[in-house]
């Protein structure tokens, strides 16, 4: 049976990250912020869970507002924040698939490792589109399509991964038409109860609005 998203990262939200070391690593995070363009006055990290990628991107930014729907996750993040000294975050209770902001309002959109968990993700392209600014920017990463169906089970993945040109038809279809998916240069890598192992690729898609 497929777990429940919110449920399953309310209950880990404690040890998140210890556990995300073990997915991935610190340097994905340094190849996003390259992706950063001047000083945004507002970024919006979706699925910011405690905060990884949340922080370092209100050092380079006005302002940041961090989503994510499991509170126990923003809780974590809330914290980290304030152990880093960073207080121009903004953490809402929400999902991809209904940003809680208006129109043509932001200057860049990061979504980093979220969009396995989502249920409709062409929807929250869509809302991702409706957000940004006339010329902002997606960043979006993820994990290329795999087979190791017990991630459903034990990580709470809705998708196993997606094929490149499943992104860019999506991004196409949200009304996106200048955009860009390829692979990170780096992997993921996690191990099943029974010791199985998932190193699918990470791929990097990039937009312009």
């Amino acid at each position: 049976m497929k777990m429940d998203v919110v449920g399953y990262f309310n209950k880990v939200a404690y040890k998140w990250d210890r556990m995300r070391k073990g997915y991935f690593g610190d340097e994905l995070r340094e190849l996003l912020l390259q992706e950063i363009d001047g000083f945004p006055g507002l970024i919006v990290d979706i699925g910011c869970g405690t905060g990884f990628l949340t922080i370092e991107l209100a050092r380079n930014a006005g302002w940041v507002l961090g989503i994510d729907p499991t509170e126990k996750m923003m809780n974590e993040a809330k914290k980290n924040a304030s152990a880093a000294g960073v207080n121009n975050i903004t953490f809402i209770k929400a999902a991809m698939e209904e940003i809680p902001l208006l129109s043509d309002s932001a200057d860049m959109i990061f979504a980093n490792m979220v969009l396995h968990h989502v249920g409709k993700p062409p929807t929250g392209l869509r809302e991702v589109r409706r957000v940004l600014k006339p010329g902002g920017k997606l960043v979006l990463s993820d994990v290329e399509e795999h087979h190791k169906s017990w991630a459903r089970d034990e990580m709470a993945d809705v998708w196993l991964g997606f094929g490149l040109d499943t992104i860019r038809e999506w991004l196409g279809e949200a009304g996106f038409t200048e955009y860009e998916v390829s692979y990170s240069g780096f992997n993921a890598r996690a191990v099943s109860r029974s010791g199985d192992i998932c190193e699918p690729a990470i791929f990097i898609a990039k937009a312009i609005k």
